[in-house]
């Protein structure tokens, strides 16, 4: 909790003018936070009678105000309460002001400052992430990012491996991803990973894929390269086939 107070400039009975203020909840998905809030006045070594006027303001925004009797006051005592709903920024943050103003008909004095709300956190959100163009030794994948979350950017990273074959490798940042080096009829998992400039991580669920088969060419020297296998139709439609070779 925050609370803020000002002594009003004037001898004894001394009368101070305070208002304090937590975040009472949030809602993240919304971005947003109710606030609560409570202006009050104390007053110490003597009493008090006479109209006073007074108002808070939250954030910039009137919460409350206006006049009151007071008749042989001391001690503490609430002038007005409240909650107000405050947004948060494009990243989640929110820094409130908080003031109260108080005149007892001798002297006035406001009471203010500030305070941070929690920041709250929202991941990016992956809409869809494509694999494509697969061949015996690489394949793409493309991975689509609808929302930042709370933030302003967002980093994609790709992870694959061999399927239930020790860890996952990083295939680097950015979309579309274009892996290579991978092995001809080979079964793959992959995932993404999407952080946000604040740190707020989505992960996509783990789905396969599965390299074309292939062979090598073996040049003269002993250099090798991958190759795959066709078949064309009469009407010129290629289409990717097996061999066996029966020895």
């Amino acid at each position: 909790m925050a609370t803020f107070s000002t002594t009003l400039s004037h001898g004894a009975p001394y009368v101070s003018i305070n208002i304090e203020s937590y975040e009472q909840s949030y809602n993240a998905a919304a971005n947003y936070s109710i606030v609560y809030w409570r202006a009050y006045v104390n007053i110490t070594s003597g009493y008090r009678t006479g109209a006073w006027d007074w108002n808070a303001y939250v954030d910039g925004n009137y919460v409350g105000g206006g006049s009151f009797s007071v008749n042989n006051w001391t001690g503490e005592h609430t002038i007005g309460s409240g909650t107000i709903t405050i947004y948060h920024d494009v990243n989640g943050y929110k820094t409130i002001s908080c003031s109260s103003w108080l005149d007892d008909a001798y002297a006035s004095g406001t009471a203010s400052g500030s305070y941070a709300l929690t920041r709250l956190p929202l991941a990016p959100t992956i809409s869809s992430v494509v694999v494509s163009n697969i061949k015996a030794n690489e394949v793409t994948i493309t991975t689509s990012i609808s929302s930042n979350g709370h933030g302003t950017s967002t980093t994609v990273t790709t992870y694959y491996r061999v399927l239930n074959t020790g860890s996952y490798i990083s295939a680097g940042t950015g979309s579309p991803k274009i892996i290579t080096g991978l092995s001809s009829a080979k079964t793959y998992q992959y995932y993404v990973t999407a952080i946000n400039n604040n740190g707020d991580v989505a992960t996509s669920s783990v789905e396969t894929f599965v390299t074309k088969s292939g062979g090598k060419l073996i040049y003269g020297d002993g250099s090798t390269a991958e190759c795959s296998i066709k078949q064309i139709s009469s009407a010129g439609v290629v289409s990717d086939c097996s061999v066996k070779i029966i020895v």
